[in-house]
């Protein structure tokens, strides 16, 4: 029972049969190939992914790491790496822009009176009159 072709007898009867007849591929049992190994693959290691940085506040954002250039809105103008926005004098926000923009307050706006905090990365300055985001 050394041919290919399942449940027909006269494909099993010889070489020719199986080859010719049955088109079918005809395994000599004293010349098998050694079996394949069942066990796992010995590969390396699995690299692990770092997680994406989470935002300092409960804000919900993007989670797509961007440039920007007030903490609230992700810029298209420099490159898109931290290094190029970095070098270019903007902010650099590993866990992408706020969701809703109207979530947070901008990078050197007023964060007093109105209920709404600074955008992710930023604090609340209370050591001026203005009471200016700034950041973290």
């Amino acid at each position: 029972d050394f041919c290919d072709q399942p449940d027909n007898n006269f494909c099993h009867e010889s070489k020719s049969n199986c080859e010719t007849l049955c088109s079918g591929v005809y395994r000599d049992p004293y010349s098998q190939p050694p079996p394949t190994p069942t066990g796992p693959n010995p590969t390396t290691a699995p690299v692990p992914v770092p997680p994406t940085a989470s935002p300092p506040t409960s804000i919900p954002t993007t989670g797509i790491p961007c440039c920007s250039d007030d903490f609230k809105r992700c810029i298209n103008w420099v490159d898109n790496n931290e290094a190029a926005c970095l070098a270019a004098n903007y902010y650099w926000l590993p866990w992408g822009a706020p969701v809703d923009p109207d979530s947070c307050i901008a990078i050197t706006y007023s964060c007093v009176g109105h209920g709404t905090p600074c955008c992710p990365g930023m604090i609340c300055n209370p050591d001026t009159a203005s009471a200016p985001c700034i950041v973290d």
